[in-house]
């Protein structure tokens, strides 16, 4: 399934399988940081273009999300694979804002 699609069936079925939609980055960081499988997905607006998902990973001791100076989460911690590949990464903030996506979606799974 290609990530364009995925976006869509997590939109019309997730909740039914345990998918919850999340707010707010630092929320979702929240979330994988006690354990819940957790990403952010962006649907292309040319849907023939692949859209993009990165997952949301546990922050560890060397590894941190990007927090404002309030301590909200700017960018979440990040692995992906891909056109750039990694592992515990806090990436470009707001990637799924780019103007190339119709629309975008963070996600947790318990």
């Amino acid at each position: 399934m290609r990530a364009n699609d995925l976006f869509r069936w997590l939109a019309d079925y997730g909740s039914g399988f345990g998918w919850q939609r999340i707010a707010s980055t630092t929320e979702l960081q929240n979330h994988a940081n006690l354990g819940a499988v957790c990403m952010i997905i962006a649907r292309r607006k040319n849907d023939g273009a692949s859209g993009h998902v990165s997952m949301v990973v546990p922050e560890t001791e060397n590894h941190r999300a990007r927090r404002l100076p309030g301590g909200q989460v700017s960018a979440p911690l990040q692995s992906q694979a891909g056109s750039r590949n990694f592992n515990y990464d806090a990436g470009r903030t707001d990637w799924w804002k780019s103007d190339k996506f119709a629309d975008s979606a963070m996600w947790a799974h318990a």
